[in-house]
């Protein structure tokens, strides 16, 4: 029986040898850690039936950039916009737009299967129907909206205003344009009178808090005043000539209320200015493909840059209307801005 004691005494020595819960090496949780002098960059990926939002550390110290975590989406990312407070506090919040009518809303310090919010969606069982379908390469399914408030289409374009950040707009393949509070997660406008064709582009303007810009497959540019009533009747028009093909994207001037320019599917940036609608201001040839983004450097007045294919990207001065230089074997990320990391406080 002393021999039986021993054995027990033994066995639960051995068990006590090994945690129940194993620990993180050091290493590993200096790597999960984030510091106030780290910067956070999100990326939206795509591959095959999995779509997700990548969230990377970039380390100024030693220069290292490294994906922290990811979040699973529900739909392929069409459009992102970061929101750095809500409801009167500092946050780390992203919105994104996807192939499905809802606006979600992620805490990029989270790792959560679920938005926090959502705005607009479809009914649960009907979205459960267009999963599968899309899952099975066939026709989307019908989806009816769960509110009056929803699109009924992919959202494809978001801009949140840079002077009182709970507004939000966002562009969809239904075409129109809805404006969104987002401290009481309802919309306050609802444009269906700017365009016949998918809304593309919207964005809002960095001086005048007032001025939105939209664009879309029907060809037409539209700067809305958001304060007329009904919003839209009065907007300035702009037509992309018929020799340019489809929209890709746009952006205001950082330095000029007045001005703006856009990209095309075929390859030419133009410039255009509020006060004179009848032709563009500008025109550069800045590629034979697709010129799918184009971000103003909010530091370096009349400097630009643009996507061009795959790994390339290009600058531009508008004044002198041509490229100035080519910056090639670049990251093939969707979309680029000409800006600087800002560490977190």
């Amino acid at each position: 029986m002393a021999g039986a004691g021993e054995a027990k005494k033994a066995k639960k020595s051995r068990r006590d040898d090994y945690p129940e819960e194993l620990e993180d090496s050091e290493e590993e949780k200096e790597d999960y850690t984030i510091r106030k002098s780290d910067a956070l960059i999100v990326a939206a990926t795509a591959e095959d039936e999995h779509s997700n939002l990548e969230v990377y550390v970039y380390d100024h110290k030693t220069s290292d950039l490294y994906v922290h975590h990811e979040i699973i989406l529900s739909s392929y990312p069409l459009c992102m916009e970061w929101l750095s407070s809500y409801g009167g506090k500092r946050t780390n919040l992203v919105i994104v737009g996807t192939f499905l009518p809802q606006i979600e809303i992620w805490n990029l310090d989270s790792e959560d299967c679920e938005p926090v919010y959502t705005l607009g969606g479809v009914v649960e069982e009907k979205q459960k129907k267009k999963k599968k379908a899309l899952k099975a390469g066939l026709k989307q399914a019908e989806s009816k909206p769960n509110s009056e408030i929803s699109h009924t289409d992919a959202v494809m374009s978001l801009s949140l205003n840079p002077f009182q950040k709970e507004y939000l707009a966002s562009g969809s393949a239904d075409t129109t344009v809805k404006i969104w509070d987002l401290e009481e997660l309802q919309c306050k406008a609802n444009l269906t009178n700017l365009h016949k064709n998918k809304v593309q582009l919207v964005r809002w303007n960095h001086l005048n808090e007032q001025l939105l810009l939209t664009g879309g497959y029907d060809r037409v540019l539209n700067v809305a005043d958001v304060r007329e009533r009904p919003v839209g009747a009065s907007a300035v028009k702009f037509r992309l000539r018929k020799e340019v093909k489809d929209l890709e994207s746009g952006a205001w001037h950082p330095f000029s209320e007045h001005n703006f320019a856009v990209t095309t599917e075929s390859g030419i940036v133009l410039g255009y200015d509020t006060r004179k609608p009848d032709a563009s201001v500008f025109e550069i040839k800045a590629s034979e493909k697709a010129c799918s983004n184009l971000s103003f450097s909010p530091h370096i007045p009349n400097m630009m840059a643009t996507r061009i294919s795959p790994g390339c990207s290009r600058q531009a001065a508008p004044r002198e209307k041509q490229p100035c230089g080519t910056l090639r074997k670049a990251k093939p990320w969707a979309s680029i801005s000409l800006a600087r990391l800002i560490k977190r406080d």
